[in-house]
């Protein structure tokens, strides 16, 4: 799938905002406010979830899934956490530490049922469970930074890598958490493994040196890059503006959008998917 050619989709079964998209091999899925869930079939999206997990209708911004496709896990305000059996098509809502914490995001690696699980909040931590079933998971909160807020977590290589609003992005380290090289003056939006892990903050995306230690920043957009998608030598971010950009041989460009909407996440499973206001997704060609 092409970059450069995108379509808005049509029929979206919801005016909600729209703030985080997972693509891959358990199919592309959408989550935002009044907990609202959407799941693509074939080219239509259809609604999953109506008011969240435990229907309370709060916003949900963080979706992953497991590495098998059978656990999709979403996360959001007021300690919202569900999974949903993708098989069964049942939703279960999960009780974490800090219930009352605004998740933001969540990463998982591994099988369903055996993933590792982090879950980032709005307050400066990062909930962890270790591989276990629904009912016997535990969990453990650390604070990786000096309580900034935690806008992203996504594993990458070396482990598993969250971003805050001061600019800092972690890592576990032998003892505790490690500050990465990333001299951003600005918040971290978000982050995307490819040949490294790579930043998204506002007018900029940072990119890995050789080195793997440190991070330069790149001119990509005029305002907060909000999420990062990669594939196959490609980079593709949106911004806050409605605008779409990406990275090829090491040069940015803007691409064109039939949309003027904010975005606020983007993903890729064979094509493109952005997200953002009022409903919009935004599919490449």
């Amino acid at each position: 799938m092409s970059a450069w050619n995108w379509r808005p989709v049509a029929n979206v079964p919801t005016t909600d905002t729209l703030y985080g998209v997972y693509a891959g091999q358990a199919g592309a899925y959408a989550v935002g406010e009044n907990g609202v869930v959407l799941r693509r079939d074939g080219k239509t999206w259809r609604s999953l979830v109506s008011g969240g997990p435990t229907g309370n209708g709060h916003t949900l911004r963080g979706v992953d899934a497991s590495d098998d496709s059978t656990e999709l896990w979403v996360v959001g305000g007021s300690g919202t956490v569900g999974v949903h059996d993708v098989e069964a098509g049942v939703t279960t809502a999960l009780t974490v530490p800090n219930e009352e914490a605004n998740f933001t995001d969540v990463a998982v690696e591994g099988a369903g049922g055996a993933a590792d699980v982090w879950i980032a909040d709005d307050s400066g931590r990062v909930h962890y469970s270790a591989p276990a079933s629904l009912a016997d998971r535990t969990w453990r909160t650390d604070e990786p930074g000096g309580g900034a807020g935690l806008t992203s977590v996504t594993v990458g290589p070396g482990g598993v890598v969250v971003t805050d609003t001061d600019g800092r992005a972690y890592r576990p380290a032998e003892t505790g958490w490690g500050r990465l090289g990333v001299a951003a003056e600005d918040p971290l939006h978000c982050a995307v493994r490819a040949n490294g892990v790579w930043f998204g903050s506002d007018d900029a995306v940072y990119a890995p040196d050789a080195d793997g230690a440190t991070w330069d920043a790149e001119p990509a957009a005029e305002d907060s890059v909000t999420g990062l998608a990669a594939s196959e030598g490609t980079l593709v971010g949106v911004t806050e503006d409605g605008v779409a950009v990406a990275r090829e041989r090491g040069v940015w460009r803007t691409l064109e959008l039939p949309v003027d909407e904010p975005l606020h996440a983007v993903a890729h499973d064979g094509r493109f998917v952005a997200v953002g206001e009022s409903g919009t997704i935004l599919e490449a060609e």
